[in-house]
């Protein structure tokens, strides 16, 4: 009977285990199943996800998240215009298929700008502050009748900053310290912590730590108020006697110092963009030209001005010049759609394995002058057979160009203006974009100066 018993219990042992292996493989399934609807689960809720609103704008503090103002700022750093900030935002929104529960406004946008002004300020203050040589660079421009003035300053480093960009009303000195003056003023209002615990701004501490200035030209020329009854001063001038009158409350124990201590203190270097210089030679050179064959002609009227018709879209400027100017407009690329004959002059030049020279006269605007006067004497003759044979004079610049080409004293002043570009100009322009120390172009320049004076 034992036996019997012990067969019955392994028997229902193995039964047990049996089932039990049943069970374990419907609890994998089952288990396997949990986690795929787990995961579609998550799938669905993402998609949810995908329909509701982005919170970038928290209606309890009325202020947008960070990262908005981040995206709005990076917007402005690729050019886009702050008017068109909220709708690239938008657009963006709505090719990923996400809505925002609230976007800027244009006038938050520009809040948005003037937190990034300030943000530059206090970069500007943090890394420019303790640099005691830094140079103060100005450059203006005009657009549309309005004068805008750029302002920027690198430390010893090499490291540029822009500090600002301010209109101004005129170009003269007194004007560009007077926009400058505000520029060191916001800096200070940002950075409101004094330096070192001395009673003065961020501000003029950068104006303190100034000992170079570089500008775009040299001016030539001073103007006489007679209302004021005083001669205006360069900018660097008025800007050395700014600074000289804040170095007391910058400077420990400046009270103390020598008369030579306080002069050498308060000295600064000024500096001019070699490459504007290339612009003061055209200048003179054209008028020069124009001087020249004002007394040669003595009143007499030579190629394009001896037609009537023609005459009337004369400038005031040297044959020479007008030559060079037509020249460009009617066998430059993109010049004059209308009335140039770029593609035509290009297959003529093509069959002849020839290159045009002949460049916008807009491009490359410090040498322009001279490169064009070599242009257009090397291609005088191509240029007289062209219109002359080939393509014809077909309207007024077409006419204008054949008739100037052949008067021998425009070919002279071109080949003069070639010639220029050729042994001074160009040569000297290489050697300023060199990457070297400013002072090493002294050498350059006196060797120059010598040789315009023998010659």
């Amino acid at each position: 009977s034992t036996e019997i018993s012990m067969q019955a219990l392994r028997s229902r042992n193995d039964k047990l285990e049996n089932e039990n292996r049943v069970i374990n493989e419907q609890l994998k399934n089952i288990q396997l199943e949990c986690e795929q609807n787990s995961i579609s689960n998550d799938y669905l809720q993402d998609l949810v996800n995908d329909v509701a609103e982005i919170n970038v704008y928290d209606k309890v503090e009325n202020v947008y998240c960070n990262e908005l103002v981040q995206c709005a700022i990076n917007l402005t750093n690729l050019k886009v215009a702050t008017k068109n900030v909220t709708p690239v935002i938008r657009e963006v929104g709505s090719l990923c298929g996400r809505k925002f529960n609230s976007l800027p406004s244009r006038t938050t946008v520009y809040k948005f700008i003037d937190r990034k002004i300030s943000i530059g300020h206090k970069q500007i203050a943090k890394e420019l502050a303790p640099s005691k040589h830094t140079t103060l660079y100005t450059d203006d421009t005009r657009k549309y009748g309005h004068t805008y003035e750029s302002y920027i300053i690198t430390d010893d480093k090499k490291n540029s900053y822009l500090i600002g960009l301010r209109e101004m009303l005129n170009k003269s000195g007194a004007c560009t310290l007077d926009t400058l003056k505000p520029i060191l003023g916001d800096i200070s209002h940002h950075c409101k912590t004094l330096i070192e615990r001395k009673e003065f701004g961020v501000g003029f501490q950068l104006l303190s730590n100034i000992k170079n200035t570089m500008s775009d030209r040299a001016s030539t020329e001073k103007h006489f108020n007679e209302l004021l009854q005083y001669t205006e001063k360069h900018f660097n001038e008025l800007l050395q006697d700014y600074r000289n009158t804040i170095l007391p409350n910058i400077v420990d124990n400046y009270d103390n110092l020598t008369e030579d201590e306080q002069t050498i203190c308060g000295q600064m270097n000024n500096f001019f963009c070699g490459l504007h210089l290339l612009v003061g030679i055209a200048d003179v050179t054209e008028a020069s030209i124009k001087s020249f064959e004002s007394n040669f002609l003595d009143g007499k009227d030579i190629g394009s001005a001896c037609n009537t018709h023609l005459k009337k879209y004369h400038k005031s400027e040297s044959g020479c010049l007008r030559l060079l100017r037509t020249s460009s407009k009617c066998f430059a690329k993109g010049e004059d759609e209308r009335n140039g004959v770029y593609l035509p002059w290009r297959t003529y030049l093509t069959e002849k394995g020839e290159k045009n020279f002949i460049l916008r006269f807009k491009h490359n605007r410090f040498n322009m002058v001279f490169l064009m006067g070599q242009a257009v004497y090397y291609h005088y003759e191509s240029i007289y057979d062209f219109c002359k044979n080939v393509h014809g004079a077909k309207n007024d610049l077409h006419k204008a160009v054949l008739l100037d080409c052949q008067e021998i004293l425009y070919l002279a002043g071109t080949k003069a203006l070639g010639l220029i570009s050729k042994f001074i100009t160009s040569p000297l322009w290489r050697l300023i974009e060199q990457p070297a120390h400013i002072l090493d172009m002294n050498n350059h320049i006196s060797i120059l100066l010598n040789f315009i004076e023998v010659f």
